[in-house]
């Protein structure tokens, strides 16, 4: 699992973005063989309009 934030600029508008994420990630034979993403998908959304 790893926790971080998303930050930046967007670039329609010049929206600052600033949110958290949490990516978590299953291995099979030292591979990672799963990926799932979690972070605000309403504050990208409401900065992408």
């Amino acid at each position: 699992m790893v926790l971080g934030r998303y930050g930046g600029t967007m670039n329609a508008g010049g929206a600052m973005l600033d949110a958290p994420f949490c990516h978590v990630y299953r291995f099979l034979d030292d591979k990672a063989v799963t990926f799932q993403q979690y972070t605000d998908t309403a504050q990208w959304t409401r900065l992408m309009k």
